[in-house]
This record gives structure tokens, C-alpha cells and sequence, in this order.
């Protein structure tokens, strides 16, 4: 069964996304805050407050339609907690899609950024980002290989896309690419330790790669080496949804 997008989860990546923003500077940034307005006080969610160096802005962002769609007396309710709030104050609706044409109007006329974002959209498990891939020559072969042509002092360079990397077999068969090989091994260590590793794939047969050097066109090949790092995938999201924001409240206030 596929795991769904936790909000407590959502929440934290977008306020460490908040965080790391560099072109504004925040000066308050809340979790579960309770609000003073004018006439009442308020339970939000998470509250941002910053300034880009004229002028303070706040924002509340809020879960209440985590697992609905926006209706009108959401919108308005929430658009009375933002008008209950002193100063330059915009809103951040977290809904499932709204098809409501009137809805998306008033809340962007208001100043509500609805993010339409479903809680089958991602789940909260690390995926793996793999650095650094590259191959190890069996320098013996080269050495006796270069001994038999004469060509002592020759020299290949391999580069581009692990992808189009291909990988042969004594027969000069495509067997496979670098990026086949990485591709097979993270799907075998699905489940496995979520540590930052360095990884080395041997080859158990003869494989060669393919050079740019017409006398010896294939090298021997010991094996494909690279290293895999596990992100949070609710971490880019956050930064992505922090940046979005960031672009709504700026957007609405320049208008």
C-alpha cells in the first residue's frame, strides 16, 4: 500500500524551507502559534513573519482543509482570521483540488495562496540521489594490452552520461549500461540501511566500455563505482513550497 503525505511532515519541510530562504529575513517563525488580532485570538498552524527590509509581512498558513476541498465558509472564515490581524497579512489554504471557480477567485482577491496539494502526492520515505559515478579499469589488462600493440604510452578518456555509457562483453555484445548497473543495484537494496554509502559493483565476467581511441576501441573494466545519498523528497518539497509562498505574498503586495 502506498504510504501517504503526512501534514505534520509537510509542515516541517516547509518550515525548514522558510528557514533557508536568503532573499528576505525572517523574524518570526511559528509553529502551532496562537495569534492576537484586533478582536479575538487565533490557533494557526504555522506563522511567518518577515520584512525585506522596508516592510514587514505576515503570514499564516493553515491546515483546516488538509483533507477536503476549500468550500465558501472556509475561505471566509479564514479570510477573518487574516483581516483580524493587524498589518500587511496574507493566507496560505493547504486543500484537494478545488474546481470552484468563484472559491479560487475570491481567495486570490483576498490574498489566500490555496495550495491545491493531495496526500497521495508524494510519500515520506527517502529516495536515493546517486553522486560521483565513475568506472575502474583493470589496469593488468590495459598494461599487457598496450605491451601487445605497442602502444606503451597511449592513453583513453572515458566521459558522458552513465545512460550512454555502454558496457560489452568479450563477444563486443551490449550487455548493459553504467547507469543499468547503479539503477540494478538500488533496486536491490530497496528496504535496506538509508546510511550514505560508497558503493562498488564488481563484474563477475569480462565487461569492457567502449573508448574514443581507434587502436584499442574497448577497455577492461573491474568495475562501476559511485556514491548514494538518501533525501527526503518532503524536504524539496518544502524549499519548493516555501519559495511559492514567498512568491504569493510579494506577488499580492506589489499588485
Amino acid at each position: 500500500m502506498k504510504e501517504t503525505l503526512s501534514y505534520e511532515k509537510l509542515v516541517e519541510g516547509i518550515t525548514s524551507g522558510i528557514a533557508r530562504l536568503e532573499t528576505v529575513t525572517t523574524t518570526q517563525l511559528e509553529r502551532n502559534s496562537i495569534l492576537q488580532g484586533r478582536m479575538d485570538t487565533h490557533p494557526v498552524d504555522l506563522y511567518w513573519e518577515f520584512t525585506d527590509g522596508d516592510i514587514t509581512y505576515k503570514t499564516v498558513i493553515h491546515s483546516s482543509c488538509w483533507e477536503k476541498a476549500v468550500s465558501n465558509s472556509d475561505l471566509f472564515k479564514f479570510v477573518s482570521l487574516l483581516r483580524d490581524i493587524p498589518g500587511q497579512t496574507t493566507g496560505v489554504l493547504f486543500s484537494q483540488p478545488v474546481y470552484d471557480k468563484d472559491i479560487r477567485q475570491l481567495a486570490k482577491d483576498a490574498g489566500v495562496l490555496l495550495f491545491e496539494l493531495s496526500r497521495e502526492a508524494a510519500a515520506p520515505r527517502r529516495e536515493a540521489v546517486v553522486h560521483n559515478p565513475g568506472i575502474q579499469v583493470d589496469t593488468d589488462w590495459a598494461r599487457a594490452e598496450k605491451e601487445r600493440l605497442g602502444l606503451e604510452h597511449e592513453t583513453f578518456q572515458f566521459s558522458g552520461d552513465p545512460k550512454y555509457l555502454f558496457l560489452y562483453d568479450e563477444q563486443n555484445n551490449c550487455v548493459d549500461s553504467v547507469h543499468g548497473v547503479i539503477t540494478g543495484y538500488l533496486q536491490r537494496r530497496e528496504g535496506a540501511s538509508m546510511e550514505r554509502s560508497s558503493v562498488h559493483h564488481y563484474f563477475e565476467t569480462p565487461t569492457f566500455l567502449q573508448t574514443d581511441n581507434e587502436f584499442i576501441p574497448y577497455v577492461k573494466l573491474t568495475s562501476v563505482m559511485f556514491e548514494i545519498e538518501y533525501v527526503d523528497p518532503n524536504e524539496s518539497m518544502g524549499d519548493e513550497i516555501a519559495q511559492a509562498i514567498l512568491a504569493h505574498v510579494l506577488g499580492y503586495y506589489s499588485r
